[in-house]
């Protein structure tokens, strides 16, 4: 029997943009309901920032959108405003971000040899950063982005009284992308489903089917933007 050679090449970015926003507290607002990706930092809605980046990354062929049925013509006007040419497609979520991921990646997997997985929140990734942790992914199977903590670490009890300083040395703060051979983490998200383990990140997946993930150093302004306090930082580290 001849085996066919897997013809897959290339590295999709999968963008999860399915958050409420709850933490943005815009319930009482003209933005109440709003899928804070919408939000503008400057003049341009956050996942605007986040597809040109992705959409201006000479390793990235094709951009795959996942998040919430009602806001999946949103996505695609957004991208035809901002001229992002790479989008395939938008795809609904699930009800958690473990779904919403699988979901993503069953629509680029027998497409794309890798996928970088990144939160739609996180605006103010580059182009460059994302290119150096694709490539480290490449050479070492899988690679995310981190930066080194230098906060001192406290474990806190119910009450909130510290019991233990915990040690921060080669402790790291995990950003996105994380990037894995696709078929690689597809089979790892099936496996977490199976066995209902329920995580917040994908390295935690890989880790769970023994995936070892390389740690590239990222940026500090790669943040993800969670409250609306985010949304000024973000205009600040832009310079607008």
């Amino acid at each position: 029997m001849i085996l066919q050679k897997n013809k897959k090449t290339g590295c999709a970015a999968l963008i999860v943009a399915g958050g409420s926003g709850t933490r943005m507290k815009l319930e009482n607002s003209k933005y109440a309901g709003v899928n804070k990706v919408f939000l503008n930092v400057g003049d341009m809605p956050v996942l605007a920032h986040t597809l040109t980046a992705f959409e201006n990354c000479d390793v990235i062929d094709k951009i795959v959108v996942v998040t919430r049925e009602c806001d999946i013509p949103l996505c695609s006007q957004l991208a035809r405003e901002f001229n992002i040419t790479k989008l395939k497609s938008v795809v609904c979520g699930g009800d958690t971000r473990q779904k919403s991921v699988l979901n993503g990646l069953v629509e680029i997997e027998d497409e794309s040899q890798l996928v970088a997985i990144h939160d739609g929140a996180r605006c103010l990734i580059t182009p460059e950063d994302i290119k150096r942790v694709v490539l480290s992914a490449k050479e070492n199977g899988a690679a995310a982005l981190g930066i080194a903590c230098t906060d001192t670490l406290k474990r806190v009890d119910g009450n909130m009284n510290i019991t233990q300083t915990v040690e921060r040395a080669n402790i790291y703060r995990i950003q996105t992308p994380q990037v894995f051979f696709t078929n690689q983490i597809i089979d790892a998200h099936k496996k977490a489903v199976d066995d209902g383990f329920e995580v917040t990140d994908d390295c935690s997946v890989a880790e769970y089917v023994g995936i070892n993930v390389k740690v590239v150093e990222g940026s500090v302004n790669n943040i993800k933007l969670t409250t609306r306090e985010d949304l000024i930082l973000a205009e600040a580290l832009l310079g607008l």
